[in-house]
Protein backbone atom coordinates (compact mmCIF):
# COMPACT_ATOMS: atom_id res chain seq x y z
CA UNK A 1 0.00 0.00 0.00
CA UNK A 2 1.24 3.48 -0.87
CA UNK A 3 1.77 6.05 1.87
CA UNK A 4 -0.90 8.21 0.21
CA UNK A 5 -3.62 5.63 0.96
CA UNK A 6 -5.61 5.56 4.18
CA UNK A 7 -6.03 2.06 5.65
CA UNK A 8 -9.42 2.93 7.16
CA UNK A 9 -11.12 3.63 3.82
CA UNK A 10 -14.18 1.39 3.34
CA UNK A 11 -13.45 -1.64 1.17
CA UNK A 12 -9.68 -1.09 1.26
CA UNK A 13 -8.94 -4.67 2.31
CA UNK A 14 -10.99 -6.12 -0.55
CA UNK A 15 -9.38 -3.73 -3.03
CA UNK A 16 -5.91 -4.59 -1.77
CA UNK A 17 -6.65 -8.33 -2.10
CA UNK A 18 -7.97 -7.82 -5.64
CA UNK A 19 -4.91 -5.76 -6.59
CA UNK A 20 -2.62 -8.36 -5.04
CA UNK A 21 -4.34 -11.11 -7.06
CA UNK A 22 -3.92 -9.01 -10.21
CA UNK A 23 -0.20 -8.52 -9.54
CA UNK A 24 0.15 -12.23 -8.75
CA UNK A 25 -1.40 -13.04 -12.13
CA UNK A 26 0.88 -10.62 -13.99
CA UNK A 27 3.80 -11.83 -11.90
CA UNK A 28 3.53 -15.27 -13.48
CA UNK A 29 5.17 -13.69 -16.54
CA UNK A 30 7.93 -11.89 -14.64
CA UNK A 31 11.18 -13.60 -13.74
CA UNK A 32 11.61 -13.33 -10.01
CA UNK A 33 10.34 -11.82 -6.78
CA UNK A 34 12.38 -8.63 -7.19
CA UNK A 35 11.09 -7.98 -10.71
CA UNK A 36 7.50 -8.60 -9.58
CA UNK A 37 7.96 -6.24 -6.62
CA UNK A 38 9.45 -3.47 -8.78
CA UNK A 39 6.70 -3.88 -11.39
CA UNK A 40 4.01 -3.61 -8.69
CA UNK A 41 5.74 -0.57 -7.18
CA UNK A 42 5.72 1.26 -10.51
CA UNK A 43 2.09 0.29 -11.17
CA UNK A 44 0.92 1.41 -7.72
CA UNK A 45 2.83 4.67 -8.16
CA UNK A 46 1.14 5.28 -11.51
CA UNK A 47 -2.28 4.63 -9.96
CA UNK A 48 -1.56 6.82 -6.93
CA UNK A 49 -2.55 10.42 -6.30
CA UNK A 50 1.02 11.65 -6.76
CA UNK A 51 1.20 14.86 -8.78
CA UNK A 52 4.28 13.68 -10.71
CA UNK A 53 4.21 10.08 -11.92
CA UNK A 54 7.89 9.70 -12.80
CA UNK A 55 10.09 7.10 -11.13
CA UNK A 56 11.80 9.39 -8.62
CA UNK A 57 8.59 10.67 -6.94
CA UNK A 58 7.19 7.13 -7.02
CA UNK A 59 10.28 5.82 -5.21
CA UNK A 60 10.16 8.65 -2.68
CA UNK A 61 6.49 7.93 -1.92
CA UNK A 62 7.38 4.46 -0.63
CA UNK A 63 10.02 5.50 1.92
CA UNK A 64 11.10 8.54 3.87
CA UNK A 65 14.76 7.42 3.92
CA UNK A 66 16.62 9.28 1.12
CA UNK A 67 19.16 6.47 0.66
CA UNK A 68 16.47 3.82 0.38
CA UNK A 69 14.49 6.04 -2.01
CA UNK A 70 17.61 6.37 -4.19
CA UNK A 71 18.13 2.59 -4.19
CA UNK A 72 14.46 2.00 -5.05
CA UNK A 73 14.62 4.62 -7.80
CA UNK A 74 17.63 2.82 -9.30
CA UNK A 75 15.83 -0.53 -9.20
CA UNK A 76 12.71 0.96 -10.85
CA UNK A 77 14.86 2.67 -13.49
CA UNK A 78 16.58 -0.64 -14.20
CA UNK A 79 13.22 -2.39 -14.65
CA UNK A 80 11.91 0.24 -17.04
CA UNK A 81 15.08 1.02 -19.00
CA UNK A 82 17.35 -2.01 -18.93
CA UNK A 83 15.83 -5.22 -17.61
CA UNK A 84 14.37 -7.55 -20.21
CA UNK A 85 10.83 -8.57 -19.35
CA UNK A 86 8.01 -9.99 -21.48
CA UNK A 87 5.89 -6.88 -21.91
CA UNK A 88 3.77 -8.51 -24.65
CA UNK A 89 2.83 -11.41 -22.36
CA UNK A 90 2.11 -9.05 -19.45
CA UNK A 91 -0.06 -6.83 -21.67
CA UNK A 92 -1.93 -9.87 -22.98
CA UNK A 93 -2.72 -11.05 -19.45
CA UNK A 94 -3.73 -7.54 -18.36
CA UNK A 95 -6.04 -7.20 -21.37
CA UNK A 96 -7.66 -10.57 -20.66
CA UNK A 97 -8.14 -9.63 -17.02
CA UNK A 98 -9.78 -6.30 -17.92
CA UNK A 99 -12.04 -7.80 -20.59
CA UNK A 100 -13.14 -10.57 -18.25
CA UNK A 101 -14.08 -8.03 -15.56
CA UNK A 102 -15.97 -5.86 -18.07
CA UNK A 103 -17.87 -8.81 -19.54
CA UNK A 104 -19.09 -9.83 -16.06
CA UNK A 105 -21.17 -6.64 -16.07
CA UNK A 106 -22.64 -7.33 -19.51
CA UNK A 107 -21.73 -7.47 -23.18
CA UNK A 108 -19.50 -4.79 -24.67
CA UNK A 109 -21.69 -2.82 -27.05
CA UNK A 110 -19.55 0.25 -27.67
CA UNK A 111 -15.88 1.23 -27.40
CA UNK A 112 -15.04 4.83 -26.60
CA UNK A 113 -11.43 5.86 -27.20
CA UNK A 114 -10.31 8.99 -25.41
CA UNK A 115 -6.97 10.73 -25.40
CA UNK A 116 -5.40 10.36 -21.97
CA UNK A 117 -3.06 13.30 -21.83
CA UNK A 118 -2.16 15.72 -19.08
CA UNK A 119 -1.12 19.32 -18.87
CA UNK A 120 2.60 19.99 -18.92
CA UNK A 121 4.10 21.74 -15.93
CA UNK A 122 7.42 23.33 -15.15
CA UNK A 123 9.77 25.50 -17.15
CA UNK A 124 11.78 22.69 -18.68
CA UNK A 125 9.17 20.11 -19.66
CA UNK A 126 8.90 19.25 -23.34
CA UNK A 127 6.09 21.23 -24.94
CA UNK A 128 5.79 23.89 -22.23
Amino acid sequence: MSPTQTPSEPGTDALERRLEQYFDLLGTQLWDRRQRHNFATVAIGLMSSLQRKSLEPIACSFTSDPKEADRLHNRLQNLIADAPWPDHAVRRLATGYALSAMLKRGPILTWICDETSFLKSGDHSVGV
